[in-house]
């Protein structure tokens, strides 16, 4: 009789492919958005030497230096196969700048963030619309990717609590399940 895969492993493989997509989609805006920030950190916007309220860097360092970040993490969504490394760190990314936000609001920042700084000018977008974007693209980054990671530490606990029961495990990899 030929072996048809679990329920369980054809949704491990779905769950799988969508992590991977969101993996890339999010590379994707990281890459976009981590380019414009290293881009417009060589601008001469005053802003650009203005200090950050929060770090003690100006916002032409700190847009470098998150520029980088996001290439970097892009570059890992880009290559990262099984993606929950990828996912893990969107969900850092993603949580550090919702924070960075939150911090901004507690200072009584009430400036747009400048998170892509003369590229906004160049592409015909007010300061505002750029803001309210970026904040919405944080927290969608921050909801999704950790969704994904919850959800791949509660299957890696199932799988570790059925090993130590000696519960037979479904197929993974092609191999079949033991027989009763």
């Amino acid at each position: 009789m030929p072996y048809n895969r679990s329920v369980d492993e054809i949704s491990r493989q779905k769950l799988l492919a969508s992590r991977r997509r969101f993996g890339i989609t999010a590379g994707i805006i990281l890459a976009g958005t981590g380019f414009a920030k290293c881009y417009s950190s060589f601008g001469h916007a005053h802003v650009l030497d203005a200090t950050d309220p929060i770090f003690p860097l100006t916002f032409r360092h700190m847009m470098m230096v998150v520029g980088l970040i996001e290439l970097g993490i892009a570059l890992i969504c880009f290559l990262d196969k099984k993606s929950f490394t990828a996912v893990t760190l969107i969900a850092w990314l993603a949580g550090t700048f919702c924070l960075y936000r939150l911090g901004l609001s507690v200072v009584g920042w009430r400036r747009p963030c400048p998170c892509l700084g003369t590229l906004t000018q160049a592409l015909g977008i007010s300061q505002a619309l750029a803001d309210m974007t970026m904040r919405l693209i944080a927290f969608s980054l921050l909801i999704a990717s950790c969704t994904f990671v919850i959800v791949e530490l509660r299957q890696r606990k199932a799988l570790r609590i059925s090993i130590a029961n000696g519960v037979p495990l479904p197929a993974v990899t092609g191999y079949p399940p033991a027989s009763s």
